[in-house]
């Protein structure tokens, strides 16, 4: 335990990068969290997280197999677009 922190003078530091202070994001502190309710949307991975989450248990083995392999060979084929755009890209230059 020989670099283990003792907890007898433990105290909150706050938010902060070490050695660099604290770190200011414009939000008053007094603002309760109440009152900043708002959300931001949702992200596409997000969305994506959610529905695996919630849609996949829900699947037999065949469908899921069947689901991955049409999403993998989709990845693929954007990746394969975006490779040879680039390539043609640097082609012209």
């Amino acid at each position: 335990m020989g670099r283990v922190a003792s907890a007898y003078h433990a105290v909150d530091v706050g938010l902060g990068v070490p050695h660099r202070g604290p770190i200011h994001c414009g939000v008053a502190k007094a603002v309760s969290f109440k009152k900043r309710s708002e959300l931001i949307p949702l992200t596409e991975p997000e969305v994506r997280r959610l529905l695996i989450r919630i849609v996949w248990p829900r699947l037999n083995q065949d469908e899921r197999i069947l689901m991955w392999s049409t999403w993998r060979r989709r990845h693929q084929a954007i990746a394969r677009q975006c490779h040879y755009k680039t390539r043609k890209r640097n082609a012209q230059l």
